[in-house]
Order: structure tokens, then C-alpha cells, then sequence
């Protein structure tokens, strides 16, 4: 494998480019995310390994020049990452012949080429700047080497280090590899020049590397629970960042086998391993754990940091769709009564709220189908275990017979459902169907039990309407409980199946 291959990775800072001499060691991860870390300790990633041969230290490709051995096998690059295992297949990188240029200087000692005039040029070397009597282009044809960045200026691509795009801005940096900012230049010409060296982005790689997108989920040397003070200050600017990375190692520390005795709750978690890094980090101002419900009124700026902690997790489980709350090691958590139906376990009896689940589990036992109480707003966490369940049952794909108020909340609740258990590959066949329509209602129960809507003007209320909610094209609301006797419910759900 010759030293003249670019490897094209992806760091905090955007594209970084080496060539095989300056990698200490490569390791997947996981599919599409592979470590590599370079001589000068920096971590980048890419979604594949990098070509050629190489040495190896288990499933770890490595450079052994880079390595520093700890014990017989036990090896450190330096990141701090530790490899275990004998070195084997050792390789000699190639070190291509030195390619001579018309100024008398290897090519290899050449970063670029800059015009200065319609007829001239400079040569910038590792030597310093060698002026020449010749265009720019014309200089530059004689080497493949030699890309066009913009016009009149050219940069060796096995010189080139990064292109980092500045923060909030359309400039990109494009860096060589002894630190020099060659150019500095547009977002649009750095495309160009992406384009030019068979990149489809000038800022990332592509297909994405998975976790790169939102403050560069990476492996750690060493554990974030514990890491001194010092060392998180130095590697994390905000609360967010330090959360993430903290669930990421979780995580990761799970896939790898290693055993820490995290929380298994939201709350449990909050206690251990997130509070105490972010005390230490210097992002809550108090050594005593508070643990604040998503749902409370925030009192203080740790209180809020407690609840950002609760939406990161969601996220990552849920939007993002990075970990589930099982790869995190938490435990089962069901919010109210769930049921698999013994005749129809496809279809899904889903009710609101725990006052209502005497009718569901009737339901339930009559007829023979599934049954979920969602104690209101969907947890993604309950709705993980509950598409899991019903997963291992042979069951993928559900119809949802809703038994919720009658009024915009309890339709969002049943959306908010279908949409995680999506999220974790349990799939609803068709539109959900309603047991409590305003055509269910009777005069006395319009007259008596109902009540306008808040905001009926509201995008939230046009909406539930537009889509047949309300009673008689009103935007009015009807409470589930008052929908009965059983026998009532019971015919409504067979009159939908």
C-alpha cells in the first residue's frame, strides 16, 4: 500500500484527509462507523475501512510504528485507545519514489501552486515559495497530483489535510497538512474542489456516517462518569454535548460487554452516569441530585438541565432513531394494562387513560383482542417494549381501535402512538378508526356532556376537524368516560371490526 493513497475521513471539523503513514489505528464500531485514529492522536470516522494492507492487533487494523506496546499484548495508539492482542501480518508501508518537477523539487515536497500573473506563478513548497515563469495552468498540467481549487490556484492533493467550514458562515478553510491555510474561499468553490477529488460534499462525508450530524458522537479512552474535571472541561463546551456523549458511551460500553452499574430509568440514569460529569464539567451548580419530572415547572438552571437530559434521550431514541432504550440497558416499562389478544392480537384496543381501562380490559376479554392503556401521552419507552412484545408474538403489523376522548388531545395520542411504534418496526396496516364519533352521540349527551374546545381557531383544532373530529363540523369535546354502559362500548367495537 503506497503512501501517496488519501484517506478521506470526517472529524469535528469537517473532512480531514491522511495518507496510510499518518493512521495509528482503525477500528468499526459498528456498521457504517469506523474509528480511525491518526499519528497526532486526532479521531475522525468514515462509513468503511480504509484500502490496502494492513497490520492487525485482533480486529484492529494498526500501524505498529505508531503503536506504543504496553505489555506483551497490550497496545496504545495515541489516543489513549488500548488494542489487545499479538501483532500480525506486519507490513512496510511503501514509500513512493520521489516525483521530480520542473523547479527542481520532489513533488511530494509541493503543496501548491498559486498564479501571479497571466505568465507566472509561485510554487509553494515545503522550502518555502519558488517563483517560476510559467502560468499556473500550465504548470499545474504536468501533474495529476496538482487539483484546481479556484482559478490560478492549485493544491497538492496528498498535501492537503482539511477543509474546514467555518462556524455560522459560508467559508471554508482549505488546510495542508503542515497547518497552513493555503485558501481560504467560499462554500461553493470548496464543492468544487470536494467535486474534483470524487467527494460528494465539501463539508461531510457521504452517505453520513451515523451519530457525526449533531456533536460528533465518538468513543472515549476513557469512562466520562469518572473523567477528572480537568479532562471535561477540556473536551466539552456544553451540557448538551457532555449528555450525548455520555448515552453514547453507555451505549457503546453495552455493545462491547463492558458491565457498569448504570441507572435502568430515565431517573436511575439521570442519577448515575449523568449527574455527576456534568457537576465536575461545570454545568450544575450543585453536588445534590435533583431529578425533576419532564412535565414540572422548572425552579433553576439545574432543574433544566435535568429536563434537557430527559429530551436528548428521547431524542436519540426517538427522531433521531440512534439507540433504543433495551440497547441502553433500561428495563421494561409498561404505563398502564397491556393485553395480547388469544383470538385477534393484530387489532389493538389503545384507551387514553387508566379511569377507562375497566371498559378496555372488558373489551379486551370479550372479544378476544389486544388491549394498551397509554396513560395519556404516549411514553416512547412504553411503546418500545410494547411493539417488542407484541414483535416476539409473531405480530408485526396492527390495526388500532381508539377508545380516547373525543377531542383533539386524544387523537393526537393515538398519531403520537402509530409513529413510535414505527419508530421501533411495529406497524399500523391502516388509518386508526374511532369507538366515540360525534355521530355515536345522542341529543342529551351533545346538550349535557359536551363543551367547546379551547382556542377553537387554533391549527391544532382545524386540523382535528378537517379530519372529521368534532360533533356536527363544531369544534366541541366529549370526555371517553362518559361513553357508556359497556354494553355500549362493546357493540361499537364490533360494529368497527
Amino acid at each position: 500500500m503506497g503512501s501517496d493513497v488519501t484517506i478521506v475521513c470526517e472529524d469535528e471539523g469537517g473532512l480531514v484527509f491522511y495518507r496510510p503513514n499518518e493512521i495509528a489505528s482503525v477500528v468499526m464500531e459498528m456498521p457504517q462507523r469506523c474509528r480511525v485514529v491518526s499519528r497526532d492522536g486526532n479521531v475522525s470516522y468514515r462509513t468503511d475501512w480504509p484500502e490496502g494492507d494492513w497490520a492487525r492487533v485482533g480486529e484492529v487494523r494498526v500501524n505498529p510504528e505508531a503503536l506504543v506496546q504496553l505489555e506483551k499484548r497490550l497496545w496504545s495508539d495515541p489516543a489513549g485507545f488500548v488494542h489487545v492482542g499479538p501483532l500480525e501480518n506486519p507490513v512496510e508501508l511503501a514509500i513512493p519514489d520521489p516525483i521530480a518537477t520542473s523547479i527542481g523539487v520532489p513533488l511530494q515536497s509541493v503543496l501548491g501552486i498559486r498564479r501571479t500573473s497571466a505568465k507566472s506563478c509561485v510554487w509553494i513548497t515545503d522550502q518555502g515559495e519558488t517563483p517560476q515563469a510559467n502560468s499556473a495552468d500550465s504548470a499545474a498540467q504536468a501533474h495529476s497530483e496538482l487539483v484546481l481549487v479556484q482559478e490560478g490556484v492549485y493544491v497538492n492533493r496528498h498535501r492537503l489535510r482539511r477543509l474546514l467550514a467555518q462556524a455560522n458562515s459560508q467559508v471554508v478553510d482549505v488546510i495542508m497538512d503542515d497547518g497552513r491555510i493555503i485558501l481560504t474561499t467560499e462554500r461553493g468553490v470548496a464543492q468544487r474542489l470536494a467535486v474534483r477529488l470524487g467527494l460528494t460534499s465539501a463539508v461531510r462525508l457521504e452517505p453520513p456516517v451515523p451519530g457525526l450530524d449533531n456533536h460528533f458522537l465518538r468513543d472515549w479512552p476513557f469512562e466520562l462518569a469518572t473523567a477528572s474535571a480537568e479532562l471535561l472541561r477540556r473536551h466539552f463546551d456544553s451540557a448538551r454535548k457532555l449528555i450525548l456523549h455520555t448515552i453514547y458511551q453507555a451505549f457503546r460500553y453495552r455493545m462491547l460487554g463492558i458491565k457498569k452499574r448504570y441507572g435502568k430509568t430515565h431517573r436511575g440514569f439521570w442519577y448515575r452516569p449523568i449527574h455527576s460529569a456534568l457537576y465536575r464539567a461545570g454545568f450544575l451548580s450543585s453536588r445534590r441530585v435533583r431529578w425533576i419530572e419532564i412535565h414540572e415547572l422548572s425552579r433553576s438552571p439545574d432543574d433544566a438541565i435535568c429536563q434537557l437530559y430527559y429530551r436528548i434521550l428521547e431524542e436519540m431514541v426517538g427522531e433521531r432513531k440512534f439507540l433504543t432504550y433495551e440497547e441502553l440497558g433500561f428495563k421494561e416499562v409498561k404505563v398502564g394494562a397491556r393485553r395480547l389478544g388469544r383470538k385477534r392480537p393484530e387489532v389493538l384496543l389503545v384507551a387514553e387513560k387508566e379511569s377507562i381501562s375497566d371498559y378496555g380490559l372488558a373489551v379486551h376479554r370479550n372479544l378476544g383482542i389486544s388491549y394498551v392503556d397509554t396513560g395519556g401521552t404516549p411514553k416512547l419507552i412504553a411503546s418500545e417494549w410494547l411493539a417488542r412484545r407484541w414483535l416476539e408474538a409473531g405480530i408485526g403489523e396492527v390495526e388500532i381501535v381508539a377508545f380516547v376522548d373525543l377531542d383533539p388531545d386524544g387523537w393526537m395520542i393515538i398519531d403520537a402512538l402509530i409513529q413510535q411504534l414505527a419508530r421501533f418496526g411495529l406497524k399500523v396496516r391502516k388509518p386508526p378508526v374511532f369507538v366515540i364519533t360525534g355521530e355515536q352521540l345522542s341529543a342529551e349527551e351533545i346538550e349535557l356532556l359536551t363543551r367547546p374546545c379551547e382556542n377553537p381557531e387554533s391549527p391544532k383544532v382545524q386540523k382535528w376537524l378537517a379530519r372529521g373530529g368534532g360533533i356536527g363540523g363544531r369544534p366541541w369535546r366529549f370526555y371517553a368516560n362518559h361513553f357508556e354502559p359497556l354494553e355500549r362500548v362493546l357493540a361499537r367495537v364490533r360494529e368497527l371490526l
